[in-house]
Order: C-alpha cells, then sequence, then structure tokens
C-alpha cells in the first residue's frame, strides 16, 4: 500500500496557479508555471548560510542562472516531490545539458543537485525520473551523465555507450596518512574523483583527481548534498521520522524519505503487529559524506555493479552502479531440499502414469503473502510446482513435484545445480486443475525427462519457470509476468498464484481452489 501523502505545503501555495495532469504508467506531472517555483526555490537559496565567499557567489549564479519559466513539479514513487529546472549560463561540461534538482518535503526544499547531460537530445526529465524511479533502461540513453552539489562538486557520473556501461566515478572522502575513517584530517575532509574505467574484455583500471577540501565541523552533507543544516533538512525537518499510519492490514507498504534522500520501505507485519524493512535506497553520496555512520560500505574506490556487503542492521546492501546508489532489504535464500525427496531417476518416478491415457493436471502456487503478488514477504519466497493425477485399471496414480536448487540459491548465488523434487503435502495457497489428453501427458513427460534444464537459476530459471515451461511443453499457455526482488528478478509464485485465481484455460472442466490446502501425496505405484 502506498500512502496518499498531501503535499500540503505546496499544493495550497500553487493550486491557484498550476493544474496537474497524470501520463499513464508516468509520475504526476504538474503543468509550467512561474513565480509560485521561483519563490520556494529563492526561499531555499536563502535558507543556505555557506561561510566561504567563493560559495556565495556560486549560489549566486546559480539562482540567477535558473529559468524560471520551465520548471517541473513531479511526485516520485518514495513519495518524495522533486522540481526539475532547466540551468542556463553555467558550462560545467563543455555544453551540456544542465538541470536542477530540487527535492521537497512538507511544502518546502529540503536538498538539490545538479544533473549535466552530455546527450543534449535526450528526454532529461524523463532519464532523471526513470533513475530516481528504479527504472532507468541504459539501453535508451547514450553519453555521459554526471552529478553535481550545487556548489558545482562532481558527485557521482556514469558514462554509457550502447547499454554498456563504459566508465564511471564517484567523489570519495579518500582517507589519509592523518585521517581518521571518516577520511578526516584536521576537522577537514579531501575529497577525490574516483574513476573506474570498464573495458570490452571485462577488464577495468582506476584513476583518482582531487577535487576539493571541505571544513564544515562535521557536517560534511550540507555541502555536498545541498543541505540547509547539518542534522537535517530546513524548518521543522530535523524531526522528520516514519510516521506510520494507525490501522494496518497484512503486507501494507509505507515509504519514508529522510531528508538526506535515503528512502526506507516499510511492510506491516500482522502477525508481529509491526512495520519491519522491507527495501531500502540509499545514495552513495550519503555514504561518502557521513562515512562513519555507514563504515560497512566504505571502499578505495567506486563501488561496482552489484557489489554486495551485509550491513550490521542485517540488511543485504547491493550498489546499483546506473542510479549511484545502494538497495538494502533482508537477505533471503531460497534452500536445497533433503536428499530423500529429491527425484533422482526421473524415468523410473513417472512409469507408473500410462502415456496413452489421459490425466489431470494441478499447478500450485505457495505465495510468500496469500492474495499478493509479491515475490518475497520477509524471507519467504514461496513455491510453484506441479501435479498429475490419472486413474487407470481401477487404480489412481498420482505424482506430485517441483523444482529446486540442490543446495539453495540467494540473491547473491543466484545459480546451483537443479534437482526434480517430491512436493507431496506440500502447502499451498491456490491451485488449478484441467484435464489433459494422453498425448499432453506424453509431452509433459517427454520434457521433464529429456529437456529440464540442468542449472537452477534464481532469476533465470527457477521453480515457477519450470511449471510454465512444462506446461508450455502440452501447448498450455500460461501467463508470464516477471518480478523484481532485491539484487534481481524473474518469475515467482506470487504473481504466478495471482494469475491463477482469474486464469481461464479452455477446457470442458476446470477446478480453481483459492482457499489454500496441501497437495495430496504420490499414491498407486
Amino acid at each position: 500500500m502506498r500512502p496518499n501523502l498531501l503535499r500540503t505545503g505546496l499544493t495550497v501555495f500553487f493550486i491557484s496557479a498550476l493544474a496537474l495532469s497524470c501520463r499513464e504508467d508516468q509520475p504526476t506531472e504538474v503543468a509550467k508555471a512561474e513565480s509560485p517555483y521561483r519563490s520556494v526555490i529563492e526561499n531555499y537559496f536563502d535558507r543556505l548560510k555557506p561561510e566561504a565567499e567563493s560559495d556565495v557567489l556560486l549560489l549566486s549564479d546559480l539562482k540567477n542562472a535558473i529559468d524560471y519559466s520551465n520548471i517541473n513539479l513531479y511526485i516520485l514513487t518514495n513519495n518524495e516531490d522533486v522540481l526539475i529546472a532547466d540551468v542556463g549560463k553555467i558550462d560545467l561540461e563543455n555544453g551540456n545539458t544542465l538541470k536542477g534538482l530540487f527535492f521537497v518535503q512538507g511544502g518546502e526544499i529540503v536538498r538539490s543537485n545538479l544533473v549535466a547531460f552530455s546527450n543534449t537530445t535526450a528526454s532529461h526529465d524523463d532519464i532523471i525520473l526513470s533513475i530516481y524511479n528504479r527504472r532507468f533502461d541504459p539501453g535508451t540513453y547514450n553519453g555521459r551523465i554526471a552529478y553535481y552539489s550545487i556548489y558545482r562538486d562532481i558527485l557521482f557520473f556514469n558514462e554509457i555507450d550502447n547499454g554498456k556501461l563504459t566508465s564511471n566515478g564517484v567523489a570519495q572522502a579518500k582517507p589519509g596518512s592523518k585521517s581518521n575513517q571518516s577520511g578526516r584530517t584536521q576537522g577537514c575532509i579531501d575529497w577525490y574523483l574516483i574513476t573506474t574505467y570498464h573495458y570490452a574484455g571485462g577488464g577495468t583500471s582506476t584513476t583518482e583527481f582531487y577535487l576539493t577540501t571541505t571544513c564544515d565541523g562535521g557536517c560534511q552533507s550540507i555541502r555536498m548534498q545541498g543541505r540547509t543544516t547539518c542534522s537535517g533538512g530546513g524548518s521543522g525537518a530535523d524531526s522528520h521520522s516514519p510516521a506510520f499510519p494507525t490501522y494496518a492490514a497484512g503486507g501494507d507498504r509505507y515509504i519514508f524519505t529522510d531528508p538526506d534522500g535515503k528512502t526506507t520501505t516499510y511492510l506491516y507485519n500482522e502477525s508481529s503487529r509491526a512495520w519491519t524493512i522491507y527495501l531500502v535506497v540509499l545514495p552513495e553520496a550519503i555514504v561518502q559524506s557521513q562515512r562513519s555512520n555507514y563504515y560497512y560500505l566504505s571502499s578505495d574506490g567506486p563501488p561496482a555493479d552489484n557489489d554486495s556487503h551485509n550491513g550490521p542492521d542485517n540488511l543485504l546492501y547491493i550498489y546499483d552502479a546506473w542510479s549511484g546508489a545502494w538497495e538494502a532489504g533482508p537477505d533471503f535464500r531460497y534452500d536445497g531440499e533433503s536428499p530423500s525427496v529429491i527425484i533422482r531417476n526421473r524415468s523410473a518416478y513417472f512409469r507408473c502414469l500410462r502415456s496413452n491415457v489421459p490425466a489431470t493436471l494441478t499447478i500450485y502456487a505457495d505465495q510468500p503473502r496469500p492474495g499478493s503478488n509479491a515475490p518475497v514477504y520477509g524471507t519467504d519466497v514461496g513455491h510453484s510446482w506441479l501435479s498429475i493425477s490419472q486413474s487407470a485399471v481401477g487404480k489412481t496414480f498420482t505424482r506430485v513435484f517441483g523444482y529446486y536448487p540442490e543446495t539453495g540459491a540467494s540473491p547473491m548465488e543466484p545459480s546451483d545445480h537443479g534437482v526434480l523434487v517430491n512436493d507431496a503435502g506440500h502447502e499451498y495457497d491456490v491451485s488449478l486443475s484441467i484435464p489433459i489428453t494422453a498425448l499432453e501427458l506424453a509431452q509433459i513427460l517427454n520434457y521433464i525427462n529429456t529437456k529440464l534444464p540442468a542449472t537452477y537459476d534464481l532469476n533465470d530459471f527457477n521453480c515457477t519457470d519450470f511449471v510454465i515451461d512444462a506446461c508450455r511443453a502440452a501447448g498450455i499457455r500460461l501467463p508470464e509476468n516477471p518480478n523484481s526482488w532485491l539484487g534481481g528478478g524473474g518469475l515467482c509464485p506470487g504473481q504466478l498464484g495471482e494469475d491463477l485465481r482469474t486464469l481461464d484455460i479452455p477446457r470442458k472442466t476446470e477446478t480453481r481452489d483459492t482457499d489454500g490446502g496441501n497437495a495430496p501425496t504420490d499414491s498407486g505405484c
């Protein structure tokens, strides 16, 4: 559930001048306006109080360079608002298109960035929104995207060529011989741009370049993140903390973004009656500005795409180089099964089923959260499997089976040897039983015995892929709607379960069970 948080401060101020418009599958966009946005942005600049005269001049130049007739307000998926403004007259990177980003909470701006694009013909607002909404497709952009502080300190950049990352860099507080873990030397921090070059053959090389030294008395984030105060955003932002809904149902979600830009998604656990962390998005700029807080993510160079660390909060952190942020969530592992239930001899296991006699095929889904397409609920990832029942020679023959990793799989180790397992008695949330012809039965058994892949992969061929492919072998088409999870994505039991609840397969009869229960045991042999 995404709470409907009213942007009271901005809405009341702009309601007489702005018209909201919605675009399908896009964030809500507010029509262009001049003076209302100008007042909010100028108020933000007034609350910034840099001590250095040079910084005062930089802010003055930026304030005058903003095109106040070309600003849009968007709602991000993390429940923040962002003003995106065209910025002219400031040439950060040799004629690149420059955008100003101003993040709004509680009706006022709490932080900001500048973004420079070498590709001047791209849809820059759409690219920015796709990055912050975690939907960026590198195939849609060629060139350099560089993020700067409003004092024109570079934070990080990506160079993209034909959908591939050719180089990326990040500003790091680099510890020296006289520095502590925070990279601090006598109250100051030395910042370096650490750049990694990625070569077609798979190799990399790294360079470093000194950028600047900040001496902010322990408040390094205010310069690098465009913050208005040391401990939090402007007037009142210091007290920002999650305000969970009073009434919640199991599986409800609540999204909170603090003034630094760290976004936490909470999931309500009905059994414990508590909100638990489901996903964290932590920009690398915060890690570098607050190294003592995020020491477990510190490194001597820019994190590589998919770098991972386990945090002291029992979350698994994975770096997304495209957005320059860490994504974190509960680590989960899809455990293998006991050797006693692994089906080693498939032909022998199915020998009682007669390929010249019709049968009943049942598709099962054990959803992580019943009634939801969620791919993970806590550490539960669910399971999908099949059963075949056949009546012949006065007996009923039943086989219940699914596909598993032999020893286990996780987001960071997604592949393992795949095995067929006896799933007799496995608990399910939804099932769909359909009659199949003798030919369809033979096609399913042929797929299992001769074509089933030997490698299980959490993202590319898991238990749900097996179910869908086995059915496809007999001409039975099941929906293929992938989902995503921390560190990966693909087909999953949660989504398959939701599809089974409404799926209509043209057969003479079909039996749908949405009440749940336990799969039958093997019988007949």
